[in-house]
């Protein structure tokens, strides 16, 4: 004879038992030879849940819907592209941007700020014809891209690119704050994007990351 584990209360009874001798429920019984599937062993003692552990689930519950709900209050985190950081020296900007592959043509000192040019290329899938890195003398940074279209086109009339552009942005970073008139901007934070035209007509596409402390 040997003992088992009742599966209903817990507790050791004989495996010749018809039943649990502590708490009636029924147990099939063994005969010489026979071999049982492993019998089922509750947790915890076969005790139900206590207060404490519908605590610890409905704590967890809570913290899960309230990540999900800042995500979506808040949406996709916008930063400076290119591994560009506020406090960065205009040293570790260029030396930044030469690592993602902009060629540096030249640097121009203005009495708030310091921009930086890059040459002309390939950005989201579109040639743009050059790049400028703007620090200003309070902690802001911003970086355009600046690409050249038909002068036709233009806020009133924006390009095909224009709006290739948008649906792409609108992908990663969900509905804009800004969208009317061939202007598009998102703001989080300190941090916005804008893609837009630079005048009503004349043909320059901008796409502007800015950082304002």
């Amino acid at each position: 004879m040997a003992l088992i584990t009742c599966p209903e209360c817990g507790k050791e009874v004989s495996d010749q038992a018809p039943q649990c001798i502590h708490c009636g429920y029924p147990l099939p019984a063994s005969r010489p030879g026979e071999i049982h599937p492993e019998r089922y062993v509750p947790v915890n003692g076969g005790r139900k849940p206590g207060k404490r552990a519908w605590a610890i689930v409905l704590a967890v519950m809570l913290a899960a819907v309230a990540v999900v709900g800042a995500l979506m209050l808040t949406g996709p985190r916008i930063e400076l592209p290119y591994g560009v950081k506020p406090g960065m020296s205009v040293g570790e900007i260029r030396r930044q941007m030469e690592e993602h592959g902009f060629e540096y043509m030249r640097e121009q000192q203005y009495a708030d700020c310091r921009v930086l040019y890059f040459d002309s290329c390939y950005v989201r899938g579109y040639e743009a014809y050059f790049i400028d890195v703007t620090i200003e003398n309070d902690g802001r940074i911003s970086i355009g891209v600046f690409y050249e279209e038909n002068r036709s086109y233009g806020r009133q009339n924006p390009s095909a690119r224009f709006h290739a552009l948008r649906e792409a942005l609108m992908v990663e970073y969900g509905k804009p704050d800004t969208d009317f008139s061939g202007v598009v901007a998102w703001k989080n934070g300190s941090y916005g994007l804008t893609l837009s035209y630079m005048d009503m007509t004349g043909g320059t596409l901008w796409l502007h990351y800015s950082f304002d402390p």
